[in-house]
Order: structure tokens, then C-alpha cells, then sequence
């Protein structure tokens, strides 16, 4: 944000000095989002975005993938959660991650002031867990909804499971699975009844192998017979194919995991995108489909908040002073919204929030994603 008349020098101070606890303004503000959005369905979108950094001392910064600048290069990279409930995406939670190089330098966490519990290293899957349990402690979340960097991890879709939480997560094209039509021996003994229990259940005809994702796009596309079509609520029509699967368990090998369905969708340039998804039969593929496709919201509020807000402006080297950045955008964000709603000229209430939201268009279908884009925006700041 840029203020013509302000102090600089306070506002720094203010941001990177000030006692005020970015936690509690940040569980503040997302618990007012969550009273806003009451009991309509909300889907909580997974991701992380990176600030690009010339120098070595910010909090968190190190050679690392850049989705900004789509390569290695030097950044921090923070992990977050926006809620879409309808036409309306608002953040709800985010944290830095930390790399190893900075979890094993105490000295250097000393000097930005990392706070004691937040030294041990954690995956950003493990980091996103954390903020996932905050949320859903606070509210009811419908549907987990993420990229291919948390769908390809199948320890993390483990975690969602044991935790009740349906997902639509991208997954690589190598992804494997079995039919779901297969015989499945759940039998928890081996048949000698000797050894111990069996962890995993297995096919009951050991000739069956299991396909990748890309054998089963190759297979399911074949002679069109099963590609459906879509109109999504933004108004654009995808084709895809769905079957339902089991996971393929990699350790032990020819294993079977959870059920899941498998949706494949068709872009108009001729590549692909695949979703697994834990709903049952019950939720249609269609639906599936529809749910994955929510996760655009997150890359458009990460241009909004660094197009608009400054997210990636921040000129400190504090761990508690960039959170604190990212609490205000994020209440500047959630502001911004209802601005937006009322110089457009819309004046009438969500009937079912109580709340005026403000309502976005979805782009393009193939428009890049933040991931990447290259933009004047995603320059690394000097410190």
C-alpha cells in the first residue's frame, strides 16, 4: 500500500517495532471471515507464493523455487489458505517456511527474531497442516482444495483422511492407480496365519497391474466414448473423463490404498490436467471438477494482494515484522472487497452471510497461473 501524506518511518516502526501480536489480529480477523460466511459451504484452497529477495538476511530467504519467477532464485516463501464461499475468496491463515538452512543457524534466527516455537524445521505440507487445523478447530470446511505440489504427496492426503477432510487436490500425470473395479482382498491376515498383520489390502488376481494417471487419461479418452462435458459456473466448457480408483501403494508394492476419483480434463490447447479426489460416489465427477477448478481464486487474491495491497513489498528482515505485513494486506484485502462492491454500485447483501461481499469474474480458462507468470510485479526487492 502507498500512502501520499504518511510517515514512513512510523509506518515501519509500526510494522517491524510495535508489540502488537500478529497472531492474535490475524485469529481475529479470520474468525470474523468465518462468522461473515456462517453455514454456507466453504472450500478452503491450499497454496504457497514466494516474495523474490536480492540479499541473504531477510527472515526465510534462500535459493529455492520461485512460482513468481518460475525458477530456483532467491526468496521467501509462505504457505496459506484463502476461503471461496461462492463468488467471494477471502485469506484465512498463512505462516513463513522456514528451510533448513535457517532452522539449523540459530544464530541467524536470533538475529531476525524467530520465535522459539516456530525453530524446528516443517515441511510446507506439515506447515499447511498447522494452519489447515486452526481453520477447521474454527469452522466446518467442505472441501480441501490444493495443486499438484500437496496432490502428488500421498502422505499428506493420509493426513486429510485420518482427519475426515474431503480434498480435490492436481496430481503429476505419473500418479498410479487400480481400477476400482477390481476384487480387493481386505483380509487383515496373510492366508498362512503366520507374519504379522497385513497393512494394506491387495488385489485378489496378482496379474492385475496398475496404471499412471497417463495411462488411464490414454485409455479412459480412447474412442470418446466416455468423455462428458462441462459448463462451469464462470461459463466455460471443459470435456474430462472420471473413473473411480484405488491408489496404488508404492511401499509395499502392488498394494491398494484408499478409494478416490480420478477426473482428467481436456484443454482446449489439447494438454491435460488431472484431480484425485476422496468424495465418495455420492458427489459426481461434474462436481469434483467444479471444486478443483475454485483453486484459480487463490492465484488471483496472490496477484491482488501483491498487484494491489504491496504483499511483496516488504521492506524488513523480521519474522514477526513480515507477518505483520501479512496480516494487514490481508485485512486490506478483505476491506478492499467490500470497497469494490460499493463503487460498483451494488448495494444489496449476501441475504445468506448478512455480509456485502464483493464479487470477481474468473479468467481464462488457459491463462497462466501466478506460478507462471513473469510480470513487473514479480522483480526481486532490493533489502
Amino acid at each position: 500500500m502507498r500512502l501520499g501524506d504518511a510517515d514512513e518511518q512510523s509506518l515501519q516502526q509500526f510494522v517491524s517495532q510495535s508489540p502488537w501480536s500478529w497472531e492474535d489480529v490475524m485469529g481475529d480477523l479470520r474468525r470474523s471471515t468465518l462468522k461473515s460466511i456462517g453455514k454456507r459451504k466453504m472450500t478452503v484452497i491450499l497454496d504457497d507464493t514466494s516474495l523474490p529477495k536480492k540479499g541473504t538476511a531477510s527472515v526465510g530467504v534462500t535459493r529455492q523455487y520461485c512460482g513468481a519467477l518460475g525458477k530456483i532464485s532467491n526468496c521467501q516463501v509462505f504457505v496459506s489458505l484463502q476461503a471461496a464461499v461462492g463468488k467471494v475468496h477471502v485469506p484465512l491463515n498463512a505462516r513463513l517456511y522456514l528451510p533448513k538452512d535457517w532452522t539449523d543457524a540459530p544464530k541467524r534466527m536470533n538475529k531476525v527474531k524467530i520465535p522459539s516455537e516456530y525453530r524446528a524445521f516443517k515441511e510446507k505440507w506439515r506447515l499447511a497442516l498447522e494452519l489447515i487445523d486452526e481453520v477447521r478447530s474454527e469452522s466446518k470446511i467442505h472441501a480441501m482444495v490444493f495443486d499438484s505440489g500437496y496432490g502428488g504427496n500421498r502422505v499428506f492426503l493420509k493426513e486429510l483422511d485420518e482427519r475426515a477432510l474431503d480434498f480435490v487436490g492436481q496430481i503429476p500425470e505419473s500418479e498410479t492407480f487400480w481400477d476400482g473395479q477390481i476384487e480387493v482382498d481386505h483380509e487383515p491376515q496373510h492366508k498362512s496365519g503366520n507374519g504379522r498383520p497385513r497393512k494394506y489390502a491387495r488385489p485378489k488376481d496378482g496379474r492385475i497391474k496398475p496404471k499412471s494417471a497417463k495411462q488411464w487419461r490414454d485409455f479412459l479418452f480412447a474412442g470418446n466414448k466416455n468423455i462428458k462435458s462441462l459448463v462451469l459456473p464462470s461459463g466455460i466448457k471443459v470435456e474430462y473423463v472420471a473413473t473411480r480408483v484405488y491408489e496404488a501403494v508404492a511401499r509395499p508394492f502392488h498394494c491398494v490404498g484408499p478409494e478416490r476419483w480420478l477426473v482428467i480434463e481436456r484443454l482446449s490447447d489439447g494438454s491435460h490436467k488431472y484431480y484425485v479426489s476422496s468424495f465418495d460416489e455420492s458427489v459426481r465427477a461434474s462436481e469434483v471438477l467444479k471444486i478443483g477448478h475454485e483453486r484459480w481464486k487463490i492465484e488471483q487474491g496472490y496477484q491482488q494482494l501483491k498487484e494491489e495491497l504491496g504483499l511483496d513489498h516488504f521492506e524488513g528482515r523480521s519474522w514477526d515484522g513480515l507477518h505483520r505485513h501479512i496480516t494487514m494486506c490481508f485485512m486490506a484485502f478483505d476491506f478492499l472487497q467490500l470497497l469494490r462492491l460499493e463503487s460498483g454500485g451494488k448495494k444489496t447483501a449476501d441475504s445468506s452471510t448478512g455480509s456485502i461481499l464483493a464479487q470477481s469474474t474468473h479468467p481464462h480458462h488457459d491463462l497462466p497461473t501466478m506460478r507462471e507468470a513473469k510480470s513487473v510485479e514479480a522483480q526481486p526487492q532490493y533489502e
